[in-house]
């Protein structure tokens, strides 16, 4: 399954955010221009280094649906998902826990899953994660993590999202309603992660301010 938005110097190129089906089985992808799977996680390829934040890894939902999030600042403005051994892993089944593993070795990057559920849209609206890294945005909601939308039962949906870091490292964040020229934020207080060796899944159940 490959995505492209426009060819660099085109008068065209913008930011690419939609949710597609892709016919992939669920699981979770890397983006095979950047990395592929080593150890059920994605691994950039040897010495390549990415300033721009690019999304290295995808969660398919059981619909086959996903969130293309492609920049024109990015490195490369193609996403490449792939259904063998060494571009899809199997771990989108949700935990509660948030630490524990130990943390990996200096430089390895590993998968954060991340599923919220509990919050009410209307249609122009979609939760993202919004938090204290690079990773999760630095707090400045136009570089939040987009969510893609699992089920629904009403106009409460499941979102779910992933992001890769550094293994070991720790992040403050929260889930953020956006959209319809609004930004409201979870209730309560900053959740806390660490980044284990390998996938760390986070699932919560929130309230909007």
């Amino acid at each position: 399954f490959v995505v492209i938005n426009s060819a660099p110097g085109s008068s065209n190129n913008k930011d690419f955010s939609k949710t597609i089906n892709t016919g992939l089985p669920a699981g979770s992808y890397c983006n095979m221009v950047y990395a592929k799977v080593v150890n059920n996680k994605c691994q950039l390829y040897p010495g390549l280094v990415l300033s721009n934040k690019e999304q290295v890894t995808y969660v398919v939902d059981s619909q086959g649906r996903t969130t293309i999030n492609i920049r024109d600042a990015d490195n490369s403005r193609v996403v490449a998902l792939y259904s063998a051994v060494d571009g899809r892993f199997d771990n989108t089944d949700p935990v509660t826990t948030t630490t524990g593993s130990p943390p990996g070795p200096t430089g390895t990057v590993t998968v954060v899953n991340f599923v919220i559920d509990g919050i009410s849209t209307q249609p122009g609206q979609s939760v993202k994660v919004l938090g204290s890294t690079t990773e999760l945005g630095s707090w400045s909601v136009p570089n939040a993590v987009n969510l893609s939308v699992t089920s629904c039962a009403g106009s409460v949906c499941r979102w779910s999202g992933s992001v890769t870091m550094n293994a070991g490292a720790s992040a403050e964040w929260k889930a953020i309603l956006v959209g319809n020229g609004v930004t409201r934020w979870q209730c309560g207080a900053n959740q806390k992660l660490t980044v284990g060796q390998s996938a760390t899944n986070v699932e919560i159940r929130a309230s909007i301010c």
